[in-house]
């Protein structure tokens, strides 16, 4: 498009897309620095701003009024050199990132980490909401700490925000709208002209929510807020994680991705522990002596959570511990801390053995009252495939040891006592939780990045021989359309996850959010566009 103030971030002022040739693969990526990625982009009248993927704003294109936040008006991105690490990220504040940003026509908008708004460029009419008409952003010490929040009122906090023309508009927490700044031909709708948050007194609770309707309230679901209060604690070659629940967002949170890295965040892992929604989660596999952050994200039915801030450095080490067996003559105990070569089993007359997989965390030790007429089942932890456990025929009492390889994930293998059972398995039930899929675009069928990704985890969690059913909803339209798609929409679904894991079997259904007749009327617009995935295990 139009380039005239650098705002495609090219180091020139040409536009781009006018002519033939200049698409595709001769259109280049903007530079947004070193490693740095982008989560969010908008665009304004002549600038744009990108929030990169570890939470920051960068912004480029034409600076009037001081729209890009850098306490000057010199536009950027028009000229060479301009870009990548030398551009520098927009003060927010101490410890501040931004969760959503919003380009207006000459002023910028963000929603900020602790669900506050700050506001920047030109404040004609009020659109930055600060009581006043003067200009932020254009001048040193503007930005930062001493840059103010938005005034939404007595105990409220945003959702979302959009920068407009010459107004701004805000979805507080309890999902009604407030709008201030020009109020020119009623956008405000306030029922007048005036423009409001020019004057001091015109914000917070003087500013009434719009008005839409008896016991309306906009749809307000939104990604969950961030994740905060991360804490890790190093084991031996893994290290326990755990955190406070963020924000929903309206919609309840389906799964926490951990990521860890052990140079500095150059780059990052996932760690594949399937879908989870605890506050808590042990990350295996891990180098002792090697230093580690962590951080992590929420996602819900609409979205993905702003990444955590990272851990402090973690370091595994190597644990001493002891060994204790305890024989009966109806039972044994044995638990086992190995960190050192694999020990090797000793018995009289049986052997009863535990093979524990090297990134499995084993259960606390149960014993089980002895009985000689029936199996006993275990029930496994749906994130982790348990082995099963056999034990052979024997009347005698024996003592079993678990031997632990030495690069074991596990700082502590504990063995179960089991009953002395004739001929007899004693199996566990693997558990897949429901996956639901994030939307489709309206009309699309095509998998995005997101849910390519959301689809690869899930996977993880499949075996040959699951059942595996997607079922797609309809959104807003003809009814045998509607129908038609979500069907589409269910069948790539499965397609996608049979091309992961060999021999599975595949249903695939349609529904119209009518059916869904169980659930709230909220619920029931989180399912519009989506496909709901559930997997009955291999017998």
């Amino acid at each position: 498009g139009g380039g005239a103030f650098g705002q495609l971030g090219i180091g020139s002022v040409d536009s781009i897309g006018d002519g033939a040739g200049e698409m595709g693969a001769a259109l280049s990526a903007i530079s947004l620095g070193t490693n740095r990625t982008a989560k969010a982009i908008s665009a304004g009248d002549a600038h744009s701003c990108a929030i990169l993927d570890n939470n920051t704003v960068k912004c480029w294109g034409g600076n009037g009024n001081g729209r890009l936040g850098y306490g000057d008006t010199d536009d950027r991105g028009d000229a060479a050199g301009e870009m990548g690490d030398a551009l520098s990220a927009v003060a927010l504040g101490t410890g501040r990132t931004a969760n959503s940003i919003s380009a207006g026509s000459a002023h910028t908008c963000a929603l900020l980490d602790n669900a506050t708004i700050k506001c920047w460029g030109n404040g004609a009419s009020g659109r930055l909401g600060y009581g006043a008409t003067t200009s932020l952003g254009d001048a040193s010490g503007e930005m930062g700490d001493a840059l103010a929040v938005v005034d939404l009122g007595t105990a409220r906090s945003a959702k979302a925000v959009s920068a407009g023309d010459a107004h701004t508009c805000a979805v507080l927490d309890d999902s009604t709208i407030k709008c201030w700044g020009s109020g020119s031909n009623g956008r405000l709708g306030s029922g007048a002209t005036l423009s409001l948050g020019d004057e001091i007194n015109e914000l917070g609770d003087s500013l009434n929510a719009l008005s839409l309707g008896t016991s309306r309230t906009i749809n307000a679901i939104t990604e969950p807020a961030r994740v905060s209060s991360l804490v890790a604690t190093a084991g031996n070659t893994e290290v326990a994680l755990s955190w406070s629940a963020p924000s929903n967002g309206g919609a309840s949170i389906s799964d926490y991705v951990v990521e860890y890295t052990s140079n500095g965040g150059s780059t990052w892992s996932t760690f594949a522990d399937g879908v989870a929604s605890t506050l808590s989660a042990t990350v295996t596999g891990l180098v002792n002596n090697t230093s580690y952050l962590f951080r992590v994200t929420a996602s819900n039915a609409i979205g993905t959570s702003a990444v955590s801030v990272a851990s402090s450095g973690v370091t595994p080490v190597t644990t001493t511990t002891t060994t204790t067996t305890t024989t009966s003559t109806t039972s044994t105990t044995s638990t086992t801390s190995t960190t050192v070569p694999p020990t090797t089993t000793t018995s009289t007359t049986s052997t009863t053995s535990t093979t524990v997989p090297p990134t499995t965390t084993v259960a606390p030790t149960t014993t089980a009252a002895p009985t000689t007429t029936a199996a006993q089942t275990t029930t496994a932890a749906p994130a982790a495939i348990v082995p099963t456990i056999t034990t052979s025929t024997s009347t005698s009492t024996s003592t079993s040891t678990s031997t632990v390889p030495v690069t074991t994930s596990t700082s502590t293998s504990t063995t179960s006592t089991l009953p002395l059972v004739e001929n007899k398995k004693i199996e566990t039930v693997r558990v897949v939780p429901q996956l639901v899929v994030q939307p489709f675009t309206p009309l699309g069928t095509n998998l995005s990045a997101e849910q390519i990704r959301q689809l690869k985890k899930f996977s993880r969690n499949l075996v040959i021989h699951d059942r595996v059913t997607c079922v797609g909803y309809a959104g807003q339209g003809p009814a045998v359309a509607m129908a038609k798609l979500s069907r589409q929409r269910a069948q790539v679904v499965c397609r996608f996850i049979a091309s992961q894991v060999e021999g599975l079997s595949l249903q695939v259904y349609s529904q119209s959010i009518r059916q869904l007749a169980e659930t709230s009327l909220q619920d029931q617009k989180a399912y519009q566009r989506r496909v709901v995935v559930s997997v009955r295990p291999a017998p």
